[in-house]
């Protein structure tokens, strides 16, 4: 029986999946601004590893994308490095919150200790990076 992914329109997020024919599909219900793509392969699909890509009619499952960035990063004390990130990306620590404009994450701190970085932008995996500064 095919499977279907329920996205919402706007954003390619996948809000539910099902298994039906395109028969029952029709009669469906689907909340506005969602339409369905067929899928094949994973059996399990959801929207912390996927999204649908939407381009021009099309519609295509994809592997959400990973953010190109170590899962732990170690500084020096005074130390400055220059991480790039795509621009839009929402970057949180501990409770400061900012956005990447330019391209590239900029860390450096005057503390040693250990700190979480985290980073999101739609439609790439949220991540978490420990920063260590010695």
């Amino acid at each position: 029986m095919p499977k279907f992914a329920a996205y919402n329109t706007v954003t390619g997020a996948i809000d539910h999946v099902r298994e039906t024919s395109w028969e029952n599909l029709a009669y469906a219900s689907r909340p506005d601004g969602h339409e369905f793509v067929e899928y094949e392969g994973a059996s399990e699909i959801d929207s912390a590893s996927f999204y649908v890509r939407i381009s021009g009619a099309e519609a295509d499952m994809e592997d959400r994308p990973s953010f190109s960035i170590d899962d732990e990063i170690r500084l020096g004390i005074g130390e400055t490095k220059s991480v790039g990130l795509p621009a839009g990306t929402a970057v949180s620590l501990q409770d400061q919150q900012g956005e990447i404009t330019d391209g590239a994450l900029e860390l450096s701190a005057d503390m040693a200790g250990t700190y979480e970085v985290t980073l999101s932008l739609w439609p790439y995996k949220s991540k978490t990076v420990k920063v260590v500064v010695s």
